[in-house]
């Protein structure tokens, strides 16, 4: 799978130095949502984790894209 789709992967690019948009949204808020990246029928959210700074991996949270809506997404 391309490394730069999807939200576990996007966040892995992001605090691997990927430049640009959308990585520098991710760094800022340290998770990424998205909706239908890899599959149209998925859902993820994930967040990278490792002590110190220091990047070990990314923790996904995935799931049918049809719960998330409008209301999901309000903090």
């Amino acid at each position: 799978m391309p490394l730069l789709a999807g939200s576990g992967g996007r966040v892995l690019a992001a605090f691997s130095g990927q430049p640009g948009e959308p990585y520098e949204s991710i760094r800022g808020t340290c998770c990424c949502l998205a909706v239908g990246d890899r599959d149209p029928e998925t859902a993820g959210v994930s967040a990278p984790f490792g002590p110190g700074g220091i990047l070990l991996g990314a923790l996904t949270l995935a799931g049918p894209s049809t719960r998330v809506d409008a209301a999901f997404l309000q903090p």
